[in-house]
């Protein structure tokens, strides 16, 4: 099937990527994690929501992608305080801070991979 996305409207651009979304959530087949290194397409400064939902201690996480729209996530709490001890070491741990070469600074602090349920609601 080829389609020609030019022709197509933002509008339906964007139901196309929901719809395959929605299509590759259902799919049981891993998703490619992505190995230290690789080149990916990334959003620097991302637009992001947060708050409460569904009752507290529950967070709903929004962040948004100028191709793909928003992607929305909820973090319970055990997820909530790994996310916050994380960011907490990078930025107490001056990981962040200017002067050190790049690769320098990515080998002070190694990665984290929740074991969250990914399912999709």
């Amino acid at each position: 099937m080829q389609i020609d996305v030019k022709q197509l409207s933002t509008e339906q651009i964007d139901a196309m990527i929901e719809a395959l979304a929605l299509e590759r959530s259902s799919r049981n087949d891993p998703i490619k994690d992505v190995e230290a290194g690789t080149s990916v397409q990334a959003t620097m400064n991302p637009i992001w929501k947060a708050e409460v939902v569904g009752g507290a201690p529950n967070l709903g996480f929004s962040l948004q992608n100028r191709g793909k729209g928003w992607t929305h996530f909820v973090f319970n709490r055990q997820s909530l305080a790994d996310l916050t001890a994380y960011f907490t070491r990078i930025l107490l741990g001056g990981y962040l801070e200017t002067g050190a070469p790049e690769t320098e600074k990515q080998s002070r602090v190694a990665p984290i991979t929740s074991a969250g349920s990914n399912r999709v609601n």
